[in-house]
């Protein structure tokens, strides 16, 4: 099977009290000054390739930008694109339940703000996944996602992400 997917998100503020920060003076007064707004475009294509009937091959490639929205005088922050390739293997335990596990690369890009740069940013990923699909109700995935991302002082952060999808067929086939 071949699909391909697009995901729109969006990030907003809203700070009824926003509390004080302890920063260099005159710069950041209040919390709502380091709060930055912003929408992700993400792009998906998923390929998977049935072995035999238990055992499947999947190749996911997936492309986003996250466009940030930034009042004059308030923290300044780079417009990224991230880009993830993944490979890995889907098993059938039961006829409803499969679950999955991936690996993959990630490569973050920064635009440059004013004359400021940052430099690109490359992680590796490890995914797994357990998906339920029963009769009549929704499609349920639940899953765990660990990242190696390395900062821009050459240190290698780790992160954490725990996931959940759900899934309703809308017709038959879809």
């Amino acid at each position: 099977t071949f699909a391909l997917g697009y995901s729109y998100g969006r990030i907003d503020y809203e700070e009824e009290d926003p509390i004080e920060v302890a920063t260099v003076p005159d710069i950041y007064e209040d919390s709502s000054d380091l709060t930055q707004e912003s929408q992700t475009h993400t792009g998906k294509a998923d390929f998977k390739y049935i072995l035999n009937p238990k055992l499947s091959c999947l190749v996911a490639y997936s492309y986003a930008y996250t466009d940030r929205e930034e009042n004059p005088g308030q923290l300044v922050s780079a417009n990224f694109s991230r880009q993830n390739v993944l490979g890995g293997f889907e098993a059938k335990l039961t006829p409803r339940i499969q679950s999955n596990i991936q690996a993959g690369y990630g490569w973050t890009s920064y635009e440059d703000v004013g004359e400021l740069s940052q430099d690109d940013q490359n992680d590796f990923l490890a995914e797994t996944s357990i998906t339920a699909n029963f009769a009549h109700l929704p499609l349920v995935t639940v899953g765990y996602r660990r990242y190696f991302v390395e900062n821009d002082f050459g240190d290698t952060l780790l992160t954490d992400n725990a996931f959940g999808r759900v899934g309703f067929k809308v017709a038959q086939g879809f």
